[in-house]
């Protein structure tokens, strides 16, 4: 049975790829992020891949911002009207990272729709390294998401902790990629308390898996939309690989990602992150036992 959807995530998962995966059925209409409303079905996989050749694919920062704030104010069910009016030929619905989880259920217009919920998460340690990538090349190629982030660190993360400069002196104000770190921290620790509040809610799907096994990525995509997908269908995604430039040169392990941390990144990591901050990630089978927890010279 088919139903609308809306899959849920926090930054660089892999879901502008999942959003062309979804959308390859003929059936399917999906919108992501903050991209215009016609990005993905007028779009090409093919063309997005050929960007990666650029140093920095800075598509997700400028044009990936357009349609902001028309999604997140317009309320839920007259945007989904939105997507009916202007496309019309399609069975189901939805999108994908236009939310993380407690914008969506802060929108009271959730409780009258019947949409199918999924969130979309990945390794935090891998997380925090695209995202810090992400806020990096918004320096130099989207005024008004650079703008958004120094707003994030001014006015949330030095309001929420207000002691952080003082407790690491040596932290360098004027070093974007040391910024992009904390804020890539503090958007986990904002994550795992979603993760949290709605466990048992909505079901997670683990960005790793999706991109690597066609089976699961199959399983997804069905319950996602309640349509059949082949195998034949998505292995090419699969093969294809990433539509963004963080990704480009490949996976790595989380524990190489965390090996290459200064010792100041480590603290910074242990100081907004502790254990039990980690623990739903875990629990969704992500091995985080390398962490080291001992104090680090900061």
């Amino acid at each position: 049975m088919t139903k609308d959807f809306c899959v849920t995530a926090n930054g660089p998962a892999a879901t502008r790829w999942f959003s062309f995966v979804l959308a390859s059925h003929s059936e399917v209409y999906v919108t992501h992020g903050s991209y215009p409303l016609d990005s993905v079905i007028e779009g090409s996989y093919d063309d997005e891949k050929a960007m990666l050749q650029a140093p920095i694919n800075s598509d997700a920062v400028t044009r990936g911002r357009l349609a902001e704030r028309f999604i997140k104010t317009t309320p839920l069910d007259e945007l989904y009207d939105e997507f009916r009016t202007r496309f019309p030929n399609y069975t189901t619905y939805g999108c994908v990272h236009s939310f993380v989880l407690h914008e969506l259920f802060n929108k009271p217009e959730l409780y009258n729709l019947n949409l199918t919920l999924r969130n979309l998460i990945r390794n935090p340690i891998n997380y925090i390294a695209s995202h810090t990538k992400l806020v990096v090349d918004a320096q130099s190629f989207s005024e008004e998401l650079h703008e958004h982030y120094s707003r994030f660190y001014e006015k949330q993360f030095l309001t929420d902790y207000p002691q952080f400069l003082q407790h690491f002196p040596e932290f360098d104000t004027d070093n974007i990629e040391l910024i992009g770190h904390v804020l890539s921290c503090y958007t986990i620790k904002r994550q795992q308390a979603d993760l949290n509040q709605f466990d048992g809610k909505v079901d997670n799907i683990l960005m790793e898996k999706l991109v690597s096994d066609v089976d699961y990525l199959q399983d997804a995509c069905e319950k996602v939309t309640g349509l059949s997908y082949s195998v034949e269908q998505l292995t090419p995604f699969i093969t294809g690989g990433a539509l963004n430039s963080h990704r480009k040169k490949g996976p790595s392990s989380a524990q190489t990602t965390y090996a290459s941390w200064s010792p100041l990144q480590k603290s910074i990591f242990n100081y907004l992150l502790d254990e039990k901050d980690l623990m739903i990630y875990q629990a969704n089978g992500y091995d985080l036992s390398f962490v080291e927890r001992e104090p680090c010279n900061a």
